[in-house]
């Protein structure tokens, strides 16, 4: 998924379900900035302490990125999400699936850190992953041949995915078969390029043991609003959540098949006007994106450590590393799945 739906379709739940204005401008920002947060530095103060950032995502989403290791702490725990049940094969296991296994044992931890000082900024983060299990279902964190396709088509495109998928990858397709070669598997869903993050689009593809896929993003990222909106009642501690009722999932569906464009910022933009136009009532104004602004907040002094210590910056960077270090271990301790 993009930041249409990562940033401003995650506020809108966030307000339905019950969540304050600012508590949801700062889940919806937390859940986009997973996809922005591309700096792994060392923060130096001038009395000898530091702090060492990690990064959740290569820059633009590259999946060109050929480093496996790097593949396995980044792509696996924040966007491609093993399913973890035992199956013939590792990939099987490390494959992305919708509201898997793991999925769910990721939101009860979150749960059950709902009272850190970090709480929210972690929710953030969860409902980033969550949703993209939905978006990246079928394809592994991983370069692996099982990425593979052999066929796609859509509506609008089928006949230029070869060329396009050419020109993305440059040299590592083959020129004459435009088939990865062995050494240059592909990672995630880089194989069909940004295909399923479009909310709008219905195509299918054939793997490479030749099943037919058939996708309709919309009625997938619908699904994944529905279980988005549950959770976070959950998180509120509403005793029995309800599904999001008729009118807003009627909304929903309109404005995902609506916004066709197959730019993200493009669609962002226009689910910010519909916010303001209250297309799902009164719910208030969304902030802009602000990564920068909360990272040169936080280190606008190397004198105060007390200070950086409670900015915006530094609780979601210690949510990437709580997250990341609780989903490699729970992966190798509890289903023996070893990534890194």
């Amino acid at each position: 998924m993009q930041i249409d739906f990562h940033h401003t379709v995650i506020f809108i739940l966030a307000r339905l379900a019950g969540f304050g204005l600012k508590e949801s401008n700062l889940i919806a920002a937390c859940s986009q900035f997973v996809d922005d947060a591309t700096d792994n530095e060392v923060i130096r103060f001038e009395n000898g302490e530091s702090y060492q950032s990690i990064y959740s995502a290569h820059s633009h989403l590259d999946y060109k990125n050929f480093d496996e290791l790097d593949n396995h702490h980044i792509w696996i725990p924040f966007h491609f999400l093993p399913n973890g049940m035992q199956q013939n094969t590792f990939y099987d296991e490390i494959c992305c699936r919708p509201n898997s296994r793991v999925a769910q044992d990721m939101l009860a931890e979150c749960l059950r850190q709902k009272n850190m000082p970090n709480a929210l900024y972690r929710l953030g983060v969860t409902m980033h992953v969550f949703a993209d299990t939905w978006a990246h279902q079928g394809f592994a964190g991983i370069k692996h041949e099982q990425n593979k396709v052999f066929y796609c088509d859509d509506n609008e495109t089928s006949t230029h995915l070869a060329d396009r998928i050419k020109d993305f990858f440059e040299d590592s397709l083959d020129n004459v078969t435009r088939q990865f070669p062995d050494k240059l598997l592909p990672l995630g869903h880089g194989a069909v390029l940004t295909y399923p993050d479009l909310p709008f689009l219905q195509w299918e593809y054939k793997t490479i043991q030749g099943q037919l896929i058939k996708r309709d993003n919309t009625a997938i990222f619908l699904d994944a609003i529905n279980h988005i909106f549950i959770y976070l009642q959950q998180f509120l501690g509403v005793s029995k959540p309800v599904e999001l009722p008729p009118i807003h999932m009627k909304k929903f569906q309109e404005l995902l098949s609506k916004f066709d464009d197959k730019n993200g910022d493009t669609r962002h933009q226009q689910w910010m006007e519909a916010i303001k136009e209250s297309a799902f009532g009164e719910i208030g104004s969304i902030d802009e994106i602000q990564i920068s602004k909360w990272k040169s907040d936080a280190l606008h002094t190397l004198k105060d450590t007390s200070y950086f210590a409670q900015t915006s910056w530094k609780y979601f960077q210690d949510s990437l590393k709580e997250h990341h270090f609780y989903m490699l271990h729970l992966l190798d301790e509890k289903y023996h799945i070893c990534v890194a």
